[in-house]
């Protein structure tokens, strides 16, 4: 694009042409327009700059042609034959004769590059971008396993890294994340609906925010300058991170995001903007990386990785993660690649919800502990990780980490920021958009309408999980329950459907959950003491209210056990019962 061309007093043909001189490969990408016809050609030539390009490189690199297919839908203003509606529409009447003749014969011209081009050629065909990246990574990787000469150095062998990145970017699109159920997500993908997380940062280096393009004369008025509010891509291309943040404040959302825009290498763009002071870009630092994706809770099935009395080191952390890839093969992502990649500094390493690791369990006579194994052996890995220059994003709740273990992982905390209303709103124009476009701006101005008549509300629209359910009850009736119980109901079901996939296990969840509200409300089985309701109740507490639930002895040894696992269940999977400290 010439956006990225710099200003240069070469004639623009000389420059292009020097372009192609110093190329190895060439690309040639052919849809319904001419383009450019440079001046001072041969009598009654008419080619166009790219078929001058093709001509250039033709024996001296390979060529690969992608056409768009004729049977292919075209936006009509992409054609040759539209240049005289514009010229019409512009008022340009002038123009409009010239047009008339030179139409026709770029039309015959673009024919005939086609034919040159399909000359000893295989062509690729295309009918929208998609296909189009589809079918020019399958000419890549043939291209390159047919030339070994331009096969990196660095390949770990047997790991195809394109390969591993388109598989990323499809799993990390959808919102499965939200908890929503298939029939309201509606397809939506989380490229259509993502708004920017972002933090706070307190006493930032001038340095580094100057490289962020970042002027403190540019943020709000705190009277010392010393904290600052930006997005957490951008916090992230400094340093690694722990972030905390609340129940559906969007950290698993914030995972993928950064997953799906390092996999891709840049940020897509969006027909509602992100407003001014809150868009984000994908710094330097953070492109080039491979990033490797892990729900720490998706480790909570595969417990013999995780035995231990609480005290790893490094080798052992690292053989469990490998072992995890070995085993599950995201993308064919082995542990072997992925030790290489750490071992490179190539590695943008995304750890997701530590909270979320059991904290207890047992296997016979002997009892584990696999988040404190794998803090420890985080804490003694992190060091060696970071002088590599690998980055890496730890999240949980904010009371998954204590003080202890965080000075001991050493990394800087950003927590994240409630959403601001300009973002609240732009998520819920967003949201129409993808789920239903006819009705968007409707709905949308509507909802926020609504909205700003519910001063009850305004708490949970600064939660992302939270407004994406606002976004679906206003859908079903154009408004919200002014019940708050039917309101809650409906968020729980979305957060337990995301949480569990079989419906009976949600089910059984609920119905735990309900029985220790109730106790909550009312006191154990045992004490029955309590004439308030509290927020708040002890393990002891909640081990006694799950055995009683079930119907079992919980000083018994079997009821304890079972009691026990029950509640590391609630507390590390179902994201509405909450660990804080004992």
């Amino acid at each position: 694009m010439h956006e990225y061309w710099p200003g240069a007093d070469n004639p623009p043909l000389d420059e292009c042409l020097a372009r192609v001189d110093g190329c190895d490969l060439l690309l040639a990408i052919v849809a319904r327009r001419h383009g450019w016809t440079p001046a001072g050609q041969a009598e009654g030539e008419f080619k166009s700059i790219t078929r001058l390009e093709c001509e250039r490189a033709n024996g001296r690199v390979d060529i690969i042609p992608f056409f768009v297919d004729e049977t292919a839908s075209w936006p009509e203003d992409k054609t040759e034959d539209y240049r005289l509606t514009a010229a019409s529409l512009k008022g340009e009447y002038d123009e409009i004769p010239k047009l008339a003749r030179e139409i026709p014969r770029n039309k015959l011209a673009l024919e005939d590059f086609r034919q040159w081009l399909s000359d000893g050629r295989q062509r690729r065909l295309f009918a929208n971008p998609e296909q189009l990246r589809l079918e020019i990574h399958k000419a890549l990787t043939r291209w390159r396993g047919e030339h070994p000469e331009f096969q990196s150095a660095k390949r770990v062998p047997g790991f195809d890294p394109a390969g591993y990145r388109h598989w990323l970017q499809r799993r990390c699109e959808s919102v499965e994340l939200l908890g929503l159920d298939p029939k309201d997500a509606m397809n939506t993908r989380l490229q259509q609906v993502y708004v920017p997380a972002r933090v706070a940062w307190d006493n930032p280096d001038p340095a580094q925010l100057e490289r962020l393009g970042i002027l403190m004369d540019d943020q709000h008025d705190a009277p010392d300058r010393r904290r600052i509010e930006l997005p957490l891509l951008h916090r992230l291309s400094c340093e690694s991170l722990y972030v905390p943040g609340s129940p559906g404040a969007g950290k698993t959302t914030f995972c993928r995001w950064l997953a799906l825009v390092a996999a891709a290498g840049q940020l897509p763009a969006h027909p509602i903007p992100t407003p001014d002071d809150f868009s984000e870009t994908l710094p330097a630092d953070l492109q080039g990386r491979l990033p490797v994706l892990c729900h720490l809770r998706d480790l909570n099935d595969h417990r013999d990785l995780l035995r231990g009395s609480g005290r790893w080191n490094r080798k052992q952390l690292e053989d469990a993660l490998a072992a995890w890839l070995d085993r599950t093969q995201p993308g064919e992502l082995t542990g072997n690649a992925w030790r290489a990649l750490m071992d490179r500094g190539d590695c943008l390493l995304i750890l997701d919800g530590v909270d979320e690791l059991q904290s207890l369990y047992r296997d016979g006579p002997q009892s584990h502990r696999p988040r404190a194994n794998f803090l420890s052996g985080l804490a003694d890995a992190l060091p060696a990780w970071q002088r590599k220059n690998n980055c890496v994003l730890l999240t949980s709740r904010p009371y998954g980490l204590g003080e202890a273990d965080r000075r001991r992982l050493g990394l800087t905390a950003a927590e994240l920021l409630p959403l601001k209303e300009p973002l609240q709103h732009c998520f819920i124009r967003r949201w129409y958009a993808a789920v239903d476009p006819a009705h968007a701006e409707e709905k949308s101005e509507g909802l926020i309408a609504h909205l700003d008549e519910r001063a009850d509300l305004s708490e949970l629209q600064q939660s992302p999980m939270l407004l994406t359910a606002l976004c679906v009850k206003y859908d079903e009736g154009r408004r919200l329950p002014r019940d708050f119980h039917l309101l809650y109901h409906s968020v729980i079901g979305q957060v337990l459907h995301g949480r569990y996939p079989e419906t009976t296990d949600q089910q059984a969840v609920r119905r735990r959950l309900a029985a220790v509200a109730l106790g909550m409300h009312t006191g154990d089985a045992v004490t029955q003491e309590r004439s308030a309701p509290e927020a708040a109740v002890s393990y002891d507490e909640l081990d006694r209210i799950l055995a009683a639930y079930a119907g079992e002895e919980p000083a018994s040894e079997g009821g304890a056990n079972r009691a026990a696992e029950k509640r590391e269940d609630l507390i590390s999977r179902s994201g509405l019962l909450l660990p804080r400290g004992e």
